[in-house]
This record gives structure tokens, sequence and C-alpha cells, in this order.
């Protein structure tokens, strides 16, 4: 069984002007960039038939606490947050990462799957999600992350975890 159950990407990352938002928004911390790419994921649903549209519950891929204080935010959160409004559905936050690893993207496509071993969890105290989640992500490359988000989420009764990153 696979921990994610299928990928629904917005974006071709290759798009020079694609990748240059994404990091004026990620590394530049240009915040208010969050709607405009929200509006592009929110077009991507639209496309979308059931069980993707409207989304049923969202998640997102979290940052480690030390990573997300540098940064000042989580970017798949503020994506996630805007869907969740604007589609009147939870945005689920039991997600956290326990283990603060290297960037993804300085590693090589083997290491990145052994580098998510055991780095996300569940906190305690959410009832169990039964139904679709779609999980939040601004780049999915070899889809670690989002294997290992989803992982947990299945361990916490998604019926179905749908990886949902901005740029692919």
């Amino acid at each position: 069984m696979y921990p994610l159950d299928g990928l629904i990407p917005v974006l071709p990352y290759q798009r020079r002007r694609v990748k240059h938002s994404i990091q004026m928004y990620k590394y530049y911390r240009v915040r208010k960039l969050a709607t405009p790419l929200a509006r592009h994921m929110r077009d991507r649903i639209a496309t979308l038939p059931e069980p993707f549209a409207p989304p049923k519950t969202v998640a997102y891929v979290p940052l480690h606490q030390k990573r997300r204080l540098t940064r000042g935010f989580n970017q798949a959160h503020l994506l996630g947050a805007h869907l969740a409004d604007h589609y009147q559905v939870p945005l689920d936050e039991r997600l956290y990462r326990a283990v603060s690893t290297a960037p993804q993207m300085s590693l090589s496509a083997t290491t990145r799957a052994s580098n998510m071993r055991g780095v996300f969890q569940s906190s305690p105290g959410h009832p169990s999600l039964r139904e679709p989640v779609l999980l939040v992500d601004d780049v999915a490359t070899t889809l670690a992350t989002l294997r290992a988000c989803a992982s947990v989420l299945k361990a916490e009764g998604a019926t179905a975890v749908y990886g949902f990153p901005l740029a692919a």
C-alpha cells in the first residue's frame, strides 16, 4: 500500500516565472504572494472531479519549529489556510515535524527518502480523519516529503491522501 494515493501538481516548476515566484515567496519572505499562488491552486481544484473537488479536509507539510522561526512563516501553511478558508473546510494541523533535517533540495533523490523517515508525527488529541485529505506543499520533486506526511495521515485514519504541490 502506498501512503500517497495521487499527486495533483498545479504548476510546472521548470517554468522560470513559477520558480522565481516560489523562491520570492519562500526565501525572500514575500508573503503577499500567498494569495495569487493560492488562486492558482483554487483554479486547479476547479478542474478536478470528485473526490478532489471540493476538498473535504486540507493539511499541509509542516516546517520544523527552528526553520519556521528563521523564515518567519510556513509557506505551505499559508497556502493550505487560503484553500481551507475558501472552501470552508477544516485545515488539519495535526502534523508536526519532530526532527530538523537539511533542506531536501540539497540532497540526492535516494538520500531524500531516507532523510524523511520518522521526521513527521501527529500531535495528540485529534479525532480520526475518516475522509480524503488534500496535502498541500510548495514544491514536490521526489515526493519523499509528501509520502512521509501521507503515512502519518493514513495512520490517523485518512481514507486517501492526495499530494497537492503548488509546483512539481
